[in-house]
This record gives structure tokens, sequence and C-alpha cells, in this order.
């Protein structure tokens, strides 16, 4: 815990909305299936635990660790793909001449605009980043990477953050390894949930799930706790992805045996509404997925719905070969965990895609991770799947390809979004149109190449498939260089989510950019095709200020609210974490005078916030401390 410093303070009191969706999921046809299977029930789980955040530790005080990072140990096909990469790099190293991004001429999609931005989520040692968020319809955040777990409100106001190991320590699972967060917003319970693994081998691996109880994320969580080796085959589970129907929760996965060869793809239904309560979850699993060529799938996602609300009876998963081919696979699990459902597979033929190589830096000939052609992200709505993934844009440079599964015409279209010399990896996807019937979407990624640095940026593609340029979310600093390898990781994953009651479509990402310790800074943007998207602030605030600004001993802060309410004030320092709680309690409406002394605060710049009774920001103040 912080030590405590003398601060005073005293307060002078002179004084449309969207409707939710439920869309039927569209049958497919049987008979062209490739297989199917039935899933194997297991007892009812009990919740391991109920836990309020920030109950017992105050969030924002974690120390660095030594640099540790997470290895997958990939495809069974991953030593060909490797060999593929090296065999493309050379050819990369030869190549010259940029091209438009996207290499598309003459008129392009609106480009994403960019409204509220902030770091998240400090780096500690642990890498890849594996970025992830979601936020709820009352602006809650919840952002989390390989190491640690925070939650903000949407004006970047921290109020949790701290290192999974510690966060989850109510567990007691006899060690902190706990890495691969994945997190979602239930649009059709108001509520998130937070899948995290624990464990590498066979004894210790676990896939802890958790479900919170509101909207808000520090009302607290129910938190579950699966056997990653539920098979007892010796294996531990890898990888998950995420989904969620109306009913159930989907959690797919990799099995590796105590050698880290793969085993076997896994897919976890559960009964999702027990989850939130804090009862007893029924579940059930399907294991030896085969894909339409009838070979073990691999790295299987399941598709939540895109919009407000969700769909179902049960749930479609996509997943593209990991080397690259001319297919992707796509499986229907037809029911809710409650009913008689099976998974059914299919082929769906597209146009050629493979791996790139790895992707160069600035300044550096450190490589960066471009990883494989496993599906990143996606969402269905309306009768299509929409789902990105990496493939090689020409001469080995990564691109992201965004496809449109249409599921009952089995067919798929798609665009290449890249540029020559330039390398795009770690797509995330997400709707930006008003009506489910509506295509567009944006895509946030990450890209780097041999003249700039690794950065963080998004794109949108309209409804007839034309993409826009990109826009900035976060420019890189540095080259990243955290060890001594010479291909340092990158991705495995970036973050977005649809913040489904704005008035105007808005889209938040998360992501990793080179900061300037040559590490990974992490970063969250709110983006929208709509300049008049930026959300206003909540009307109680009528006027406010801070004086002296520069503040060398006492600042004052003068707030005229509307009526009469509760506030909290307090710091936080460019990098988003809370240094002090000044004020918390009631303020008349009309003039109210809050004066405090700066005691000990180094001098920098610092950001005063005020927050309502509901943790919304009304008012957010830059200020600057000198000697």
């Amino acid at each position: 815990m912080a030590p405590r410093t003398l601060f005073s303070a005293a307060l002078f009191i002179c004084f449309f909305p969207l409707l939710q969706a439920q869309e039927s999921k569209p049958q497919m046809d049987r008979s062209t299936a490739k297989f199917e299977l039935k899933p194997v029930a297991m007892q009812a789980l009990a919740p391991a635990a109920h836990h309020i955040p920030g109950a017992s530790n105050p969030g924002w005080d974690f120390s660095i660790t030594n640099v540790k990072g997470i290895q997958h140990p990939g495809s069974a096909d991953k030593e060909a793909i490797k060999a593929l990469k090296q065999q493309k790099l050379v050819q990369k190293l030869q190549d010259a001449g940029p091209d438009p991004e996207d290499g598309q001429d003459g008129v392009l999609a609106d480009a994403p605009i960019l409204f509220r931005e902030f770091p998240c989520n400090n780096y500690d040692g642990w890498y890849p980043p594996d970025n992830t968020m979601a936020i709820s319809d009352n602006g809650f955040i919840v952002s989390s990477v390989n190491s640690n777990l925070s939650f903000y409100n949407e004006n970047g106001t921290e109020l949790l953050n701290e290192a999974l190991g510690d966060y989850f320590s109510f567990l007691n699972l006899g060690s902190d390894f706990f890495y691969d967060p994945r997190v979602l917003f239930d649009a059709d319970q108001n509520k998130f949930i937070l899948v995290v693994l624990h464990g590498n081998t066979p004894a210790d691996s676990k896939v802890v799930v958790s479900f919170s109880e509101t909207q808000n994320p520090m009302d607290g969580w129910w938190s579950y706790v699966f056997d990653g080796n539920f098979l007892n085959n010796n294996t531990w589970f890898d990888f998950p992805s995420i989904g969620v129907s109306n009913e159930d929760l989907f959690i797919s996965g990799n099995l590796f045996n105590t050698n880290d060869q793969f085993n076997q793809a896994v897919i976890l239904q559960i009964d999702k509404q027990p989850g939130f309560a804090g009862g007893n979850i029924d579940w059930e699993y399907f294991n030896n997925v085969t894909d339409g060529f009838g070979d073990q799938a691999f790295t299987v996602a399941p598709m939540s719905y895109g919009f407000d609300g969700g769909y179902g009876p049960g749930i479609y998963l996509v997943s593209p070969l990991s080397g690259g081919g001319g297919y992707a696979h796509l499986y229907d699990i037809t029911g809710n965990v409650e009913d008689d459902q099976d998974i059914l597979a299919y082929e769906i033929g597209t146009a050629s895609y493979s791996p790139s190589a790895d992707a160069e830096q600035q300044l550096t000939t450190k490589l960066l991770d471009m990883g494989d052609c496993r599906v990143a992200s996606g969402f269905y709505a309306n009768g299509l799947i929409h789902y990105v993934h990496l493939t090689d844009f020409g001469g080995g440079y990564g691109a992201v390809r965004y496809n449109r599964l249409d599921v009952q015409n089995e067919s798929i279209t798609y665009v290449n979004y890249g540029q020559n010399l330039f390398d795009y990896g770690y797509p995330s996807v997400a709707p930006i149109g008003s009506t489910n019937t509506e295509k567009s979407v944006i895509i946030g990624f990450l890209r780097a190449s041999k003249s700039s640095f690794p950065e963080f940026r998004a794109a949108s593609v309209d409804e007839g498939m034309t993409a826009s340029t990109s826009t900035t979310v976060r420019q890189g600093e540095y080259f990243i260089n955290v060890t001594a390898d010479n291909v340092q990781r990158w991705g495995d994953y970036s973050g977005i989510s649809r913040k489904h009651n704005s008035p105007n479509p808005v889209v938040w990402v998360s992501g990793c950019y080179g900061n300037t310790n040559s590490a990974y800074g992490n970063w969250i943007g709110e983006l929208s095709l709509d300049p008049n998207a930026s959300v206003a602030e909540p009307g109680n605030v009528i006027e406010s200020s801070v004086f002296p600004n520069p503040v060398r001993d006492v600042f004052t802060l003068d707030l005229e609210l509307a009526a009469k309410s509760y506030i909290h004030v307090f710091l936080s320092d460019s990098g988003g974490r809370t240094v002090r709680s000044l004020y918390k309690g009631r303020a008349k409406g009309g003039s109210n005078r809050l004066s405090f002394n700066k005691d000990a605060l180094a001098p920098g710049i610092y950001f005063l916030s005020i927050l309502d009774e509901s943790q919304n920001t009304i008012r957010l103040e830059k200020i600057v401390i000198i000697e």
C-alpha cells in the first residue's frame, strides 16, 4: 500500500434510446455439413468465490516484475509456418516502392474519427500484451493485458489497477501465473464476463470465468474455476476465445500435452444465467472437434452478436487455417446447453490467404512476430459473420483480411487491407452501423515498418467493401526490444467493443505500441464515423475552474452545480493512475469552492477529475504543479 501523505482539503460552502434486439439464428443446411458431434455433459459447477474489486487492495500500487513471456506452442504445422515466414522474409527485404494504403484508388470510405483516448494497463515485464477490453452501456471499461487488469470510466479515470495474480489471489490456486485474458460485455444481460487462464501444465491448468453482478465492475464478481485438464488426458488449456448467445457462454481453446504438442481444440458451452447470480452452472463440452477436411480443428472462435441484444439458440464459430489456404471452417452449435444440441462443421471456399513474414521496425534489425492466420476477432449480425485475420498482402508484407461470411449461402466476400512496405497485424473488428442491417465496420490493428515504430491504428470498411485510409490511435515512439531474441512478440490480439447505447454509433479499441522505453505501451481510444459522436458532459456541472494554474502551493476549485449532488474529486497523473483523493461528499446546488494544498506532489502534469454518485466523470481539468 502506498504511504499516506498529509494533504489538506477544505470545502467552503459559500454556498432517444436504442431498443435491444433478439435475433434468431438461421438454420443451416445439415446435408452440406462435413462433420457433426454431440457434447459431453458435466456435473454442475458451483462458484469458487465472490469478489469485490479493491476491497483489500488499493489497486494502483503494484511493482515491476521480471520480464516474462507467455509462450503459445502453436498448431501442429507450426514448423511449416515458421519456414514459410522465413522464406518470405528474404523476399521482403529485397522489396521496395510504397503503394496507397489498402491498394485502392479513387473514392474511399470515411476514416474513423478519434475522440477520447488515454493510456491503459502499464507494461510490467510480461509479454506479449494480449490487449482485451469491453465497455458497458453506462461507460465502465474493463481492460486487461497478459499481466494486469484495470477498470476505467470512459474519460480515462482509473478505478482499479491490479496484477492478475494479485486480483485473483482469493482463488488460492497455488501460483500467480495468470495470463491470456479475454473480456466481453454481454449486451443481452448488460454485464461483463472475464476469462483468464492459470498455469501451463496439466497439473495446474485452470480456466477462470468471472461474471460481474452489474454494469459497474467495482460492484462485485462471481468466479468459477474449470479444470484445464478436464478431459483427464494429461493436457493443458491455451489461447481462449469467448462468445455469448442469448442463453450461453462459449469458451474455446487449444489443448497441448506436456511436450507442448498440439492435442486438440475444445469448446465449453456454459449456462450463463446462473453465473451472473452466483448459482450452480450447467456446462457441457465438445472435444475432438474436426474441421471440414476431417482434420483436427485449431483456434475455433465463437461469434457473439455485434449489436445490442443477442442471438440464438446456439452460436456460430469460425476457424480459418492457421497456415493459410483457400477455405475457412464454419461451425454451428445448434442449440442451448439444455437442448439436444450438436455441432456441425462446414468448409467454405474463399480466395487464398497465407501468413506473412515477420515485421520490420525502424532503427533496429529486431523483428516483430506476425503470428499466423488464425481468427483474430469477429461478430455475427443479420445472417453474416464478420471476422478478421492475417494474410500476406504481397512481397511478404502482412495485411488484414476482413471477411463477410453468409451463413445460408455458405459464401465469403472479403477485402485485404494493407500497404506495401508496411506490416498490419493483430486486427479486431466491430460494427459501426446504426442497425444490424448495416454492414459497415471499424477495424483496429497494429502496424510497423522499416520507416516507422510499432503503432496502433484503425480503419473502416463500408457497405460495399470499400476501405478507408487509417487513423492513428496511438503513434509509435520507439522500437520494441524486451528480450534478447531477434523476433520480439507482438499482439497476440487487440481489443474492441461497441458501446451499444450511444446515440451515434461508437466503437472503443485497445492495443499496443512501441514506447520510449523500447517496451509495450497500451492505449484505449473511442472511434466513430460521425463527427458529432463525442459524448457531451453530463449536465449537472454548469461551470468549473481551477486557479491558480500552474499551481505552486494552494489551489482552488470553483464548481457551480445545477443541483445538490454527491461528488468525488481526485487527482490522476498523465499515465491515468490515481495519486490523490481530495474530497468525497455532498456539494450544494449553485456555487461551491474547494481549496487544496499541493503538499508533496512532484512537479508535473495532473488531471483533476470530478465524479458523480454513479462514478461518471462530470468534469476533467488539467493542472500543472510547479516548484
